[in-house]
C-alpha cells in the first residue's frame, strides 16, 4: 500500500458492469480510502448501489443529472484533499503498484507537473492503446 498523499477520481455513469473491478483494482494500493472518490452522473444501472456495498468506505459524489466527463472530473478534483490526484476511468483497470510507479515517474523531477500510464487493449493486453500524452507548460496538448 502506498501512503503518498494521493487521491483517485473516478467519473461513473452506467458503470455497473465495470466499477468495482475498477475500484478493486485501485483500493489497495492508497492509504486513505477516503481519497477513492467516485462521482456518479445519475446512472440509471445499479452502479452506486453496488458501490454503496461494496466500498462503504470510499468517497461517492451522486449527481441528480449527468454533468458530463470533464464537470464529474472537476468535481472530484475539487472534492480532493490532496497534493495529487489520480484520473481513473470507470472501465479502466490499475495494474499492480500502479500508483506507485506514477509517483515515482513525477517525485524523480519536480519539474515535471504531469504523469500519463501506457493503457493497454481490454481485449488483448499485449496491445498498446496509448502510450502517454504530452503538455506543453500553458497545459495544451500535442
Amino acid at each position: 500500500m502506498f501512503s503518498m498523499d494521493i487521491s483517485i477520481v473516478i467519473p461513473n455513469y452506467n458503470g455497473a458492469n465495470y466499477i468495482l473491478d475498477s475500484i478493486a483494482s485501485i483500493y489497495d494500493q492508497i492509504e486513505n480510502k477516503k481519497e477513492i472518490i467516485v462521482i456518479d452522473n445519475n446512472s440509471q444501472d445499479k452502479s452506486v448501489v453496488l458501490i454503496k456495498e461494496k466500498y462503504p468506505d470510499i468517497s461517492l459524489i451522486i449527481n441528480d443529472r449527468n454533468l458530463g466527463f470533464a464537470s464529474a472530473v472537476n468535481q472530484g478534483i475539487k472534492y480532493s484533499c490532496s497534493e495529487y490526484i489520480i484520473l481513473l476511468n470507470n472501465d479502466a483497470f490499475a495494474q499492480q503498484n500502479f500508483v506507485r510507479h506514477l509517483f515515482n515517474c513525477i517525485d524523480a523531477d519536480r519539474g515535471i507537473f504531469s504523469v500519463a500510464s501506457q493503457m493497454l487493449s481490454y481485449s488483448n493486453p499485449s496491445i498498446i492503446d496509448n502510450a502517454g500524452d504530452q503538455l506543453s507548460l500553458m497545459g495544451w496538448a500535442f
